[in-house]
């Protein structure tokens, strides 16, 4: 600039100045961008943090309550008893198609001349019903495990406390056990018609046989009605 002044007119100095003012120009403008993007980072910065310091961690699932898993695992039995009389009645349904083909078959014999002491049809038939004695044999011991399955809950929940709809712990436990008695009633006299049935002498003797067999389960309708009762206290279907 001093050397322009002393040589006003000079085409070199107005070159001079005219290519300063332009480097002064662009460095003005690099220092406003600068100046402005370090503002900018400045505004997110605390944003950010902020944004972050609002993240939660995530929580901890509650555990359940010892009462609330004991009447999970409580339904789980009652369920469990309920689909093995399920079982019983399947077994004692095909008992009575069994114990009908050995009448027939015994009932021939009998009236015929020629008589065979133990034909090997009714044989196949008596080892059915045996195998069949042992579903029910299974049945039983479900329901005396689920009884002292439901006994070991009892310090978890309090007496009167309602399980089912209406029933409590003892309603519920001395209605297992009256269906225990039940079922080890009806294996006996079962368990009498299966070793003798194909020792019959006589047609009347067959058919009594026969007519025990089918009505033992009318005897104890009584357990039944419990069944019925327990599936409506726990909401189950047939």
């Amino acid at each position: 600039l001093e050397r322009c002044k002393n040589s006003a007119g000079d085409n070199s100095c107005a070159f001079d100045s005219a290519l300063l003012l332009f480097f002064l120009h662009k460095i003005s403008s690099r220092k406003g961008k600068y100046q402005k993007s370090t503002k900018i980072q400045m505004s997110i910065t605390p944003e950010r943090l902020h944004n972050i310091s609002r993240l939660k961690s995530p929580r901890t699932p509650t555990q359940d309550s010892p009462g609330s898993v004991a009447c999970l695992r409580i339904n789980e039995i009652v369920a469990s008893v309920i689909e093995h009389n399920r079982k019983w009645i399947s077994a004692v349904d095909k008992g009575s198609q069994f114990c009908s083909a050995i009448k027939n078959i015994l009932t021939d014999i009998l009236q015929s001349s020629v008589q065979t002491p133990y034909p090997e049809t009714v044989s196949v038939y008596c080892n059915k019903l045996a195998i069949l004695l042992t579903i029910l044999v299974d049945v039983v011991s479900n329901a005396e495990n689920s009884v002292v399955r439901l006994k070991s809950f009892a310090h978890v929940l309090e007496g009167n406390e309602n399980i089912g709809t209406t029933w409590n712990m003892h309603r519920i436990v001395s209605a297992l056990e009256a269906v225990i008695v039940s079922y080890k009633q009806e294996i006996e006299t079962r368990k009498h018609i299966i070793e003798n049935f194909a020792h019959s002498l006589t047609v009347d003797e067959l058919l009594l046989y026969v007519c025990t067999w089918n009505s033992v389960m009318d005897v104890e309708r009584d357990r039944e009605l419990l069944f019925r009762m327990m599936m409506y206290e726990f909401s189950l279907t047939e």
